[in-house]
């Protein structure tokens, strides 16, 4: 399964995965309303790397399962950790002077939400799942 890499170390690191996660979910078949869905959570994870994180890295890649296909966002670091992972999934939530909309804002685009964090590093897994109109009316 090929995935995309992308080490986050500046804002424009940033943008560069979040144009690829844009091409990426046009490629593999996503409305152009859902490819925006998926380039506001590539933003939204890969400026949370930018500015909170050390060695962030967002990994991009098709995924499936039996019956549907999609793509999955990977956003893993070394650290520091989210202090209250609860509270930071919070619309207002910032312990760095922003808005505090960027995990929620993501987790909201997305289908699927997975956040593990601790002192040594945080991963996210989220997921956005490819939708068909129904044939049968």
């Amino acid at each position: 399964m090929e995935e995309w890499r992308f080490a986050v170390r500046t804002r424009l690191d940033a943008d560069q995965a979040r144009r690829e996660g844009r091409r990426l979910a046009v490629a593999l078949g996503f409305s152009r309303a859902d490819a925006e869905q998926i380039a506001l959570a590539v933003s939204e994870l890969a400026m949370n790397l930018h500015r909170y994180a050390v060695d962030g890295e967002l990994v991009l890649r098709p995924v499936a399962d039996a019956a549907r296909q999609g793509l999955e966002i990977e956003s893993r670091d070394a650290g520091p950790g989210i202090a209250d992972p609860i509270l930071a999934l919070q619309d207002g939530c910032t312990t760095g002077g922003g808005l505090g909309s960027g995990l929620p804002a993501a987790r909201r685009q997305m289908d699927d939400f997975e956040l593990v964090t601790h002192p040594s590093g945080t991963r996210i897994v989220a997921r956005k799942w490819l939708t068909h109109p129904s044939s049968s009316a």
